[in-house]
């Protein structure tokens, strides 16, 4: 069954990220199977039921199905990688996309939500909604119209971010 992210249009995906290692092996041994684009490749993650997370390079057609995330690693702008969690609302550590915030009924441009993933349903819930960046200390979550230029954090500074 497709996780929920990986329906059609939803298959978004980071620019610019991978996770090193942790890959899910085909039958035949090999660490990638070659997918025509990304969409394919968040697809097949969603009916892996062990793939938390998928890695797509555009150029080699190479898709990475995750077991895990590990350490974030981060690729210059230009790169042609794409990455994400695969649907369950996990999110990735220490990104996040400044602007393009969708206002709150009251003005705002973030909630207050419990945790991660009721920012993340949230997002889900909002038509216009491309991906959300969540503070895990102040409990703000921003949904985002668009991912813009993505910004990375130190890996103990608590903003988790993802696509929908």
């Amino acid at each position: 069954m497709l996780s929920q992210k990986c329906n059609g249009d939803k298959c978004v995906g980071v620019r610019g990220i991978s996770w090193p290692g942790n890959d899910i092996a085909t039958d035949s041994g090999d660490k990638f199977t070659l997918e025509e684009n990304k969409v394919d490749c968040c697809k097949l993650c969603g009916k892996t039921s062990e793939c938390v997370a998928w890695v797509y390079h555009v150029v080699s057609k190479k898709c990475y199905r995750k077991r895990s995330m590990g350490t974030l690693k981060t690729w210059a702008e230009d790169y042609n990688i794409w990455a994400d969690a695969a649907g369950k609302c996990v999110g990735v550590g220490g990104i996040s996309w400044p602007g393009n915030d969708i206002a709150a009924d009251s003005g705002d441009k973030f909630t207050l939500e419990e945790n991660k993933v009721d920012c993340c349903k949230l997002c889900r819930k909002t038509s216009e909604c491309e991906a959300w960046v969540y503070h895990v200390d102040s409990k703000k979550c921003y949904r985002k119209s668009a991912m813009g230029t993505l910004k990375t954090w130190p890996e103990d500074y608590k903003i988790w971010a993802d696509s929908v």
